[in-house]
């Protein structure tokens, strides 16, 4: 009977993955790089030289430590015209995902015509990391910040507002079953035992 436990244990816990996963919010640490100010903006890019944001991340040092493995990492944040929807002219921009020297392509907007700032039209742009590659690599980048990264949103082409209050960082973990399964071979190495010891008796 106990041979039979920890053998679903192991089946269950070290070879087959957990069902689900479990979505991490970074906190709002800053903007531009230094973890400085609000960030609530908006923020024009592309105008007067300035062409590129930066939004600062965290995530505390004792959650990243326990990270095994990343499903991705997602982005959003809201961008939009200077002239309220009426200007139609080309704009293109990318993001970024950058822990210190280290950065990972999110997206690429394209060329777009951005809607103007209404509840009802506003663009929200949302981006996810998916390359197991790229994923071990920002993981293990973001272990050595201690739990520090940036998404930068650099203009390509045209004038734009990015707005800051309802940006958003997440990332999806998938629990570890490492332990539990270790659970599944101690009693699995039990039931030997015990085995071992009435087969001698008899």
């Amino acid at each position: 009977m106990i041979s039979r436990i920890a053998l679903c244990l192991i089946l269950v816990f070290c070879f087959v993955p957990l069902a689900g996963a479990s979505a991490i919010t970074a906190n709002r640490a800053g903007c531009d790089g230094n973890g400085g100010g609000s960030c609530d903006g908006p923020y024009l890019l592309g105008g007067e030289g300035n062409t590129t944001l930066t939004f600062d991340y965290s995530i505390a040092k004792s959650t990243v430590k326990q990270i095994v493995s990343l499903e991705d990492v997602k982005f959003g944040f809201e961008v939009w015209d200077t002239n309220n929807g009426k200007d139609k002219s080309t704009k293109n921009f990318t993001f970024e995902l950058v822990v210190g020297t280290h950065s990972w392509t999110l997206g690429d907007s394209g060329d777009v015509t951005l809607q103007g700032f209404k509840s009802s039209s506003r663009d929200d742009i949302t981006a996810t990391l998916l390359d197991g590659t790229d994923l071990q690599e920002f993981l293990t980048a973001l272990k050595g910040s201690k739990g520090k990264f940036s998404v930068e949103i650099i203009d390509n082409t045209g004038s734009f507002n990015v707005g800051g209050r309802d940006r958003f960082a997440t990332l999806d973990t998938t629990p570890e079953p490492a332990s539990l399964g270790m659970a599944g071979m101690g009693l699995l190495a039990l039931s030997w035992t015990l085995r071992k010891k009435l087969g001698k008796r008899a």
